[in-house]
């Protein structure tokens, strides 16, 4: 992956024990086969022994939902842009739960954005991505109506949460306010990555 924007951010991502990578999809080669291969990289030493499955925090199905890696301590997230794949996985021991979120500026305009997260008002493409990089970390998903995230800026960063009655006591849910990072991904691409510390 490209270089992260800034020494703070960059050191945030680090310290936090946080890997980041893309690559390109190649044509003949199904999606989820070169998410699942990224992932397995990014697991580090513990190589070939990693497995990537997947599991559905509503219905419980392995065909899609948040990525979990079988033999490695390690949480996962994936994302797509496009013919772009952009995997960020996390030692368990430092990480509660992490999600990204990446998006092409050139596959999304800003009226397609208007009232995703607050009827009748457009968005930005970076607001999107945090919000749904909150949900991935959360592990529901877009089962939460993206306009309960709320993003709060602080002197200790930029931060979301979800608002509602049924955060944290629903199956799947975390009671999380994960700090948001911008990752700076390849030309034309806005990633964000919501990361909770343990």
């Amino acid at each position: 992956m490209s270089e992260l924007p800034g020494h703070a951010l960059a050191s945030a991502i680090r310290r936090s024990g946080v890997r980041v990578a893309s690559q390109a999809i190649p044509r003949d080669r199904a999606r989820r086969d070169v998410a699942d291969a990224l992932v397995a990289r990014l697991a580090g030493p513990y190589g070939e022994s990693v497995t990537v499955g997947r599991r559905c925090e509503r219905c419980g199905a392995s065909s899609h939902g948040r990525p979990l890696v079988a033999g490695a301590p390690v949480h996962a997230s994936i994302s797509y842009a496009g013919d772009l794949v952009v995997a960020a996985v996390a030692d368990a021991c430092r990480v509660l739960a992490l999600g990204i979120d990446a998006e092409r500026v050139s596959r999304v305009r800003r009226d397609d954005l208007r009232g995703v997260i607050t009827p009748g008002h457009g968005t930005s493409l970076r607001r999107w991505t945090r919000v749904e990089a909150v949900l991935k970390a959360d592990g529901r998903g877009l089962s939460i109506e993206p306009a309960r995230v709320r993003i709060e800026r602080s002197v200790r960063g930029v931060h979301g949460s979800i608002a509602g009655g049924d955060t944290g006591t629903a199956v799947g849910a975390l009671d999380i306010r994960p700090r948001l990072l911008r990752v700076r991904g390849p030309r034309g691409v806005v990633i964000s990555l919501a990361v909770a510390s343990v």
